[in-house]
């Protein structure tokens, strides 16, 4: 591998167009024709039905999560207004977000390029490690690096991270780019809120291996605290909204603490997020065989070594070493600093999520894992010409490299799959099969054309009951997702809406069919709605049965069914 020039050749711009290409393949396996697109993820699916609840706020009267703007108002990013501007170009909300799908993957390629260019040896280097951090990596249950099958939006912010990493390092040359940098990581905030706070602190941290010697240590945290002030006013609209729309300071019952932590799953479990990180098994991630250990630990080494013998870009290995700190100390360590002090105070956590930014360990431990293998490579020409017979393990050490890149880059998500490029480029052909037939098509249009506001209980799965939302408009009134906005918002609904999980689940679990029926109707009555949709495909023959006691059916597409709910069949039933 040979070392990167500063110039940028022809062979940069082929790499760049292999980037679109790949870009472009993407993009293209989540475009159909169909009168309906529905997004294949629920965590973006959510967010176009917040981009609905801005658009349309009198269509959802009713809905437990859009029938008031302050529970969802918290959700600030950039995505949303461009979603919005590409709605109105193509007026379909879903495909509006699919298409983000070519800019994200190309950007964030394209920029992990760059970062290969100042770091790595050679641009073969640099494009394998951009390729490598397409990857989707599990780093916890529900929360990942990479590009996953459906653009969600802290896949924006990953796209903008190496960008970030660039301004950086541009502060070894001239600490008065700090400014930039703030500048730069104040406006990356307004695309992923969770991501900004974590990763700009870490950004700063590690541009403290520019720093030679104490004289300009002192020049270096003065300029940190004009930066810090360019970066708190930049935020300042952000922190106001989140604030005001996240009373969570608020006490709670004793012993009440570890049911709101419960309610949001792993991500407040410190110790289950390591060991989902360190061990891919414990959450289904990719591959689940253990290599993770291999890639961690020698990106680890190979940055340390790195920091050591690399005179050249000693402070840019070190910059990395201080930025992974940085990384542990506020997404584990104010986690954990976080949820004593809720404990000691009976107060609900005042925030759950920034554990999730472990995942900008992945790059980095990627990158350093390319200087392992590229400084033995190094070391074994430098004995070349005391002893020929080196020369043959070159080629060797080469291959070995581009063997566990290509590791990284087609993983299998289990032993079945046939990998994650041909996954993704499938997806277009799954989304089909399950969400353009003419009874999912039918269902969205009839709904659409039903009275503005007409509430909807519907029993499927969360891909179609958000797409109820925002290709329908119309209100629903339970769905599980729904916990995050509640739970973030400290809404007084939260109650109900367990309540309704309660029965929503009891419906589907319980094996007495008269408590079947009661859990359902209690459900109907706690989230009051004209019509019930079932999906045949999730319940079994006796409980859909159960369900079409409640009402009349209006119409079945295919197999799913549009309930007229009349409150007294319920109570004829219990």
């Amino acid at each position: 591998m040979n070392r990167s020039t500063t110039a940028w050749k022809t062979i940069d711009w082929v790499i760049v167009l292999g980037f679109f290409l790949l870009a472009l393949k993407f993009q293209l396996s989540f475009l159909y024709a169909a009168e309906f697109t529905v997004i294949p993820n629920a965590d973006s699916g959510t967010v176009a039905s917040f981009i609905a609840g801005w658009q349309n706020d009198d269509r959802f009267i009713g809905d437990m999560a859009l029938d008031d703007k302050t529970k969802f108002a918290i959700y600030i990013s950039l995505v949303l207004p461009a979603v919005a501007m590409i709605d109105w170009l193509v007026d379909d909300l879903g495909l509006a977000f699919l298409v983000l799908m070519l800019p994200i993957v190309f950007s964030h390629a394209c920029g992990f390029y760059l970062v290969g260019r100042r770091v790595l040896d050679g641009r073969l280097a640099a494009a394998l490690f951009a390729l490598a951090t397409l990857v989707p990596v599990w780093t916890m249950d529900g929360d990942l690096w990479g590009i996953y099958h459906t653009p969600l939006v802290r896949m924006a912010f990953g796209a903008l991270f190496p960008f970030l990493l660039l301004a950086a390092f541009n502060v070894q040359n001239n600490l008065s780019k700090l400014y930039v940098l703030a500048a730069f990581c104040g406006i990356a905030l307004y695309v992923h809120g969770v991501s900004g706070p974590s990763v700009t602190c870490a950004l700063f941290l590690g541009t403290l291996a520019f720093i030679p010697n104490k004289a300009q240590f002192i020049t270096w945290a003065r300029k940190c605290l004009v930066a810090a002030l360019i970066f708190i006013v930049l935020i300042t609209p952000f922190a106001v909204i989140y604030v005001s729309s996240f009373p969570s300071l608020e006490r709670v019952p004793q012993g009440g603490i570890d049911e709101i932590l419960a309610l949001y799953g792993p991500y407040t479990d410190i110790s289950w997020a390591m060991e989902s990180l360190l061990n891919p098994k414990c959450c289904n991630a990719v591959r689940g065989h253990g290599w993770h250990w291999v890639v961690w630990i020698g990106g680890l080494i190979g940055l340390i070594i790195g920091s050591i013998t690399h005179k050249e870009r000693r402070s840019l290995y070190g910059f990395c070493l201080l930025f992974i700190i940085g990384i542990l100390i506020t997404s584990i360590g104010i986690t954990a600093i976080d949820q004593w002090i809720s404990n000691q105070l009976d107060r609900a956590p005042a925030q759950v999520d920034l554990i999730r930014n472990m995942r900008y360990l992945v790059p980095i431990l990627i990158l350093g894992y390319g200087i392992l293998f590229q400084q033995a490579i190094a070391t074994i020409k430098a004995g070349l010409d005391e002893d020929r017979r080196y020369r043959m393990l070159i080629p060797g050490l080469n291959v070995a490299f581009l063997i566990h890149i290509y590791t990284f880059v087609v993983p299998q998500f289990n032993s079945t799959s046939p990998g994650y490029l041909s996954t993704s480029f499938n997806a277009g052909e799954a989304m089909i099969a399950r969400y353009t037939p003419n009874g999912t098509q039918d269902l969205l249009r009839y709904l659409k054309a039903q009275e503005p506001n007409t509430s909807v209980f519907s029993v499927a799965d969360e891909v179609m009951t958000l797409a109820i939302r925002y290709q329908s408009l119309q209100p629903v009134t339970y769905i599980y997702k729904d916990r995050n906005v509640l739970l973030y918002s400290n809404h007084e609904d939260t109650g109900r809406f367990l309540s309704i999980r309660d029965q929503y689940d009891a419906f589907l679990e319980v094996d007495n069919d008269q408590h079947a029926t009661r859990a359902l109707c209690e459900a109907l009555r706690l989230a009051p709605s004209e019509l019930l949709v079932i999906d045949h495909r999730i319940i079994s023959a006796q409980r859909l049965n159960l369900a079409r006691q409640t009402g009349k059916i209006l119409e079945t597409f295919d197999e799913i069914s549009v309930i007229d709910v009349q409150p007294n069949n319920c109570h004829q039933a219990s």
